[in-house]
């Protein structure tokens, strides 16, 4: 190892951010006519040196990376999806898989025992931990994180992105001998954490088998991600019909999860898994409800009403999860089209935004998407030095910078069923220029 002087380590650091920059995907907004196009690059760029400083580690970041201590210094599982998942767009990423993958490898034991004791199969991964050794504890203490669920299929959508990765390298490795070397090696790394994935998951949905009906819900026992289950809290006090039951995103993301973690099996040349299969076609699927005179989607079954929570969370079934998953997308056009009327942004979390975008592309309506990216609530509020402002005490919230970056990469680089021209992705006013990104699901 090389002494390390101060010229040593502004040499090292010279060479790396050179590097770095010269990689991966690249944005040109130049020649737009939308006043937006400027902020937008600058937050996109800004965005990109604060998730690379804070958030390309070997662990998954906690929610203000590297820059100050909040909610006790642990990271969120759940809320790993929007950290971490835009490296794969922007074409790095290792990134993504260096910060997950040896993780979910080492927590895999105390997730089997965690799932096993509650009388699940295959493995429940916890909601918010740190690196403990061992992981002793599967689960940080919480009244509310124990009972969530939308963490538990992102192994899967990650293990996906990081095959896509893959085929993309053999593809472009120019030795154009049709070696399949990166995609197979990814097959063999992820395999096991995507069949305990699944199979958990499967053991979750499975559970409501014996209470009779025509389908399964998704919980209770569960708490959804809008509310956090706040006053529908499921203890022994609330009533069976204000608990948490078919909650719009997570049962619609769980369905498409179990879809990937099948395509995952026919890689391998292995059949269908018949206890998936059960817990995907078994399950309730979501239904709209009336309200003013529309149907539409709530959060969950036994909303409280329409606008329940500080997250619009029945938008986030078609922004996790693609079109075609038990979603009726004119009933979903509604909704979104009735949020935008009733809902109050000025309470959501700065990455809901690009969630939100995600939804409104997927759902063709390219103008709404930037209209989210973009909003000017306080909420959606981006400092000169980059950070996400959410609030006094939160100045630097880095999942939304990394939603950010995960909105603009799709719009960048295309999804499954989205427009195949890049001009077809960006609204009127755009003037777009991109290399380099990878195709999101």
């Amino acid at each position: 190892m090389p002494e390390l002087t101060v010229e040593h380590v502004f040499a090292t650091s010279a060479a790396h951010w050179k590097a770095t920059w010269e990689s991966g995907a690249a944005l040109d907004l130049a020649g737009s006519t939308d006043p937006r196009a400027p902020e937008l690059e600058r937050r996109v760029v800004l965005s990109q040196w604060i998730e690379l400083t804070q958030e390309a580690g070997s662990l998954p970041p906690q929610e203000t990376g590297l820059i100050s201590n909040s909610w006790y210094g642990k990271f969120h599982g759940e809320m790993i999806w929007f950290h971490l998942l835009h490296y794969f767009g922007w074409g790095r990423g290792e990134l993504a898989v260096n910060a997950t993958l040896p993780f979910w490898k080492d927590a895999t034991d105390a997730s089997i025992k965690h799932a096993d004791s509650q009388g699940y199969a295959g493995a429940r991964w916890p909601k918010m931990t740190g690196p403990t050794e061992g992981m002793l504890i599967p689960d940080g203490p919480s009244g509310v994180g124990p009972l969530l669920v939308w963490e538990q299929p992102h192994p899967i959508i990650f293990a996906e992105m990081a095959y896509r990765s893959a085929a993309a390298a053999d593809a472009g490795d120019g030795d154009g001998d049709g070696n399949d070397r990166h995609t197979q090696a990814v097959l063999a790394d992820w395999n096991r954490t995507v069949h305990l994935t699944a199979d958990f998951m499967a053991a979750f949905v499975l559970q409501a088998k014996g209470f009779g009906g025509p389908c399964m819900p998704l919980g209770p026992p569960i708490c959804g991600s809008e509310i956090e289950c706040g006053e529908d809290f499921p203890d022994k006090t609330t009533p069976p019909e204000l608990q948490t039951k078919t909650p719009t995103f997570e049962t619609t993301y769980f369905r498409y999860a179990f879809k990937v973690a099948q395509s995952w099996r026919t890689r391998l040349g292995l059949a269908e898994d018949a206890t998936w299969a059960e817990a995907a076609s078994g399950m309730c699927t979501p239904q709209p409800k009336e309200h003013g005179g529309n149907q539409v989607y709530w959060p969950e079954a036994n909303s409280p009403n329409f606008t329940a929570g500080s997250s619009a969370a029945q938008l986030y079934a078609v922004a996790y999860a693609p079109l075609g998953n038990g979603i009726n997308e004119d009933a979903m056009r509604t909704t979104m089209a009735m949020l935008l009327e009733e809902f109050n942004f000025e309470n959501t979390w700065g990455c809901d935004f690009q969630a939100y975008a995600i939804a409104a592309a997927r759902l063709g309506n390219i103008t709404e998407a930037m209209n989210f990216m973009m909003s000017p609530v306080a909420k959606n509020a981006y400092l000169p030095n980059g950070c996400q402002a959410q609030a006094n005490w939160l100045q630097c919230y880095t999942p939304a910078n990394g939603a950010l970056l995960a909105s603009t990469a799709m719009l960048a680089g295309g999804w499954d069923g989205g427009p195949k021209d890049l001009n077809d992705r960006w609204p009127d006013g755009f003037n777009v220029a991109a290399e380099g990104f990878l195709k999101m699901y």
